[in-house]
């Protein structure tokens, strides 16, 4: 039997998917702060495992986005560090471990220091949230991938497409 689901063909599609290896935090979207007159804007963000912090230096002097020991300690950890960024670099780093993330700007201390919250990442494939994988998970994701509703985004990319499905089943197939 041959079926298609928005124009892609099912017939050995998601035996194709549950065998890809793809994860939703290898899709999420990334957060942008920028450094500007002398501050991290925003300075406290909240995001989730996996996810890419990008800082870019708008301000004519150098900074540096670099993690505290904890909040005010204007001691480094050594988790990250950008070293110094002039007017126009970047700085990107991706958080694997939840936590809170304190950081500062070393030639500007306690007057430049951000917060980057970083909960666990929700699991794509548990689409009813009731704490198991099942039939009934598929069924909800298709009903509203179908639909094009924006619960279906599984890759976080501000879309539904294909690549929903493939994230969708990998997490479903891991169990999350």
């Amino acid at each position: 039997m041959k079926t298609t689901l928005n124009g892609i063909q099912a017939l050995g599609f998601v035996s194709a998917i549950l065998g890809a290896s793809a994860s939703g935090s290898a899709w999420a979207a990334p957060t942008d702060v920028t450094i500007m007159n002398f501050e991290f804007m925003p300075n406290d963000i909240t995001i989730t495992v996996g996810q890419t912090v990008t800082w870019t230096n708008r301000d004519a002097i150098e900074h540096t986005v670099t993690t505290q020991t904890g909040e005010g300690t204007l001691v480094p950890d050594g988790i990250f560090d950008s070293s110094i960024l002039n007017e126009g670099d970047v700085f990107s780093y991706t958080f694997i471990r939840a936590g809170v993330y304190h950081y500062y700007c070393i030639p500007h201390g306690s007057s430049m220091q951000g917060i980057v919250r970083v909960a666990e990442a929700p699991c794509v494939g548990d689409f009813d949230a009731d704490s198991d994988t099942d039939s009934d998970d598929i069924s909800g994701f298709f009903s509203a991938w179908e639909a094009g509703d924006s619960a279906a985004d599984a890759d976080a990319d501000g879309d539904t497409d294909s690549d929903d499905v493939i994230v969708f089943f990998a997490a479903w197939d891991s169990g999350c």
